[in-house]
């Protein structure tokens, strides 16, 4: 998993590739990486254009 550059996303971001070995062997650590890190990941797949996922929807949503 990797960082997104702040000037592509506006902040740091998680990136998760889902071809990567390590995350194939444990997904549950990589997206519970993701899930300390920000509420929102950046999804790598190949044959996708930029795909967003909300890795804690809590944390996310606004407040009025």
């Amino acid at each position: 998993m990797t960082d997104t550059p702040a000037h592509e996303t506006g902040g740091a971001v998680p990136e998760i590739d889902v071809t990567d070995a390590d995350l194939l062997r444990d997904p549950f650590t990589a997206y519970g990486d993701a899930r300390e890190r920000s509420p929102l990941a950046r999804i790598k797949a190949p044959g996708f254009g930029a795909v967003r996922a909300l890795t804690a929807p809590e944390e996310a949503r606004a407040t009025r």
